[in-house]
Order: C-alpha cells, then structure tokens, then sequence
C-alpha cells in the first residue's frame, strides 16, 4: 500500500488531484490510500505526529501559513525516501524547488493535461520504488547479500551458477540455481530476459535493437540478444519504456 499526502489550499483542486492519483496508480496494479489537506498547517502537523509518514506528497507551493516548500523541509526532516512532487501554475519556481530535491514537478492545469502528467509522475513512482526494492541473493562464498533491484546491471548464467553483475564499482556476487529462478524473481522488478543465459534490468538499457541482436547498458556492458527471445524481451522493454 502506497501512501500519499495531498495538500493544496484549494479544496476543490485537492480533490480532484487525489482522485486522478487514485485512477493513476489503480491502472499499474499499485494500491494506494491517498490523504488530502487544504490547510497546509494541518499537513504538517500529520508529518510531525504520525508514526509511519508518506510514501509520496503532492504539494502546491504557494499556499498561506506554510509553503509547500515548507511541507517539503519538515517531510525530508522525518522520513527518508519519500517521493515529492511539487504542483504549481508558477513555473518560476521550478529552479527553486531543486533545493528540496523533488521527485518531479508538475505544472497545474485541467483536464487531460494534468491527468496525463499525473499519470506519468505515478508511473515513475512505481519504477522507482520497484527499483528500490531488496533482492536476497545467496552467494555461494559468503552466504545471504541483500541488494537493491536498482544496484543489478544484469544476471548471467554460467553452468548451474548465476552471476549477478552489479553498478557502481560493487563486487558481482555469484548464486548457485538457475536463470529461470532468476528470472521469475527479478521481472517483477522491471528485468527483462533478451538471452537463455541474461536477464537484464530495463532500467539500465540505453540502447536495445533486436536487428543488430545486442542491448548496450548504461554501465556500457554490452548484452546478447537472441533471435528466438530478442522480440519477446524488445515488447517487455517498450512496454516498460511506455509505462515509465
């Protein structure tokens, strides 16, 4: 269960927000229990006193008594992690907004604009938490490593061994199974399989053509691509494109 706070000082603009976030997250499967606020005193008193604060907050910025930027401060004060996205008719403040380092920053408006960009952001959110999500991985010489989904390139399969391939400089760490095993654990995360011996995080691509058989990855590994797999894993990357 996702949970989001909404504040704007306009009631009537909060409900609506709340209910297209609603409709964004139930399209990707992800529940959510959406908190509206019209006072932004009262919002920052929920972030003060509840125990488990927001996975997310959509605020307006330029609101009476405390600004969303204010809101944002006391969030980043007593939870980690959490997805701000800023929504305001005022684009100068866009630049602004960076000191409090939003997840996004949405330009309020009507109708299907805002529902798209809505839409959008939710969609990212939903990548991103996936993304953040812990994978248990039982290395054959150092028994159970936790990693992020993030911190996964990609899954090689080398006999009965699995090698998982890490970012950012961390030690590849080696599990005894099979790449089926990994695969039904890491593609709901966002990981796609283009190769009988790869699955690989469709986070990480940069570049995918099923016509030259190869997918080249942020880190610049390059990734194999097999004829009798490659357009099944090119649909699962679009679709992932698409959706995030």
């Amino acid at each position: 269960m996702i949970k989001i706070f909404v504040c704007d000082d306009d009631a009537v603009f909060a409900g609506l927000l709340a209910e297209q976030i609603r409709d964004a997250f139930g399209a990707l499967g992800a529940e959510c229990d959406v908190r509206t606020f019209s006072s932004s005193v009262e919002c920052v008193r929920a972030v003060r006193h509840e125990k488990e604060g927001p996975d997310a907050a959509f605020l307006d910025i330029d609101m009476p008594s405390v600004s969303g930027f204010g809101i944002a401060a006391e969030i980043r004060e007593a939870k980690r992690g959490v997805f701000i996205v800023f929504v305001s008719g005022k684009q100068e403040l866009v630049f602004e907004s960076f000191d409090y380092h939003p997840f996004s920053f949405v330009r309020k408006s009507s109708g299907e604009n805002l529902r798209a960009s809505i839409s959008k952001v939710c969609s990212s959110i939903v990548s991103a938490m996936k993304q953040s999500k812990l994978v248990e991985i039982l290395d054959v010489y150092s028994g159970p490593v936790c990693v992020t989904a993030e911190d996964i390139l990609y899954v090689s399969s080398r006999d009965h061994y699995q090698v998982y391939v890490l970012g950012n400089g961390k030690k590849p760490v080696k599990e005894r199974g099979t790449i089926r095993d990994v695969e039904a654990k890491l593609s709901p995360l966002g990981f796609i399989r283009p190769h009988s011996r790869y699955v690989v995080n469709a986070a990480h691509v940069s570049f995918f053509s099923p016509k030259i058989n190869r997918i080249v990855l942020d880190s610049k590994d390059s990734i194999p691509v097999s004829r009798s797999m490659g357009g099944r894993a090119h649909e699962e990357y679009l679709k992932y494109k698409r959706e995030f």
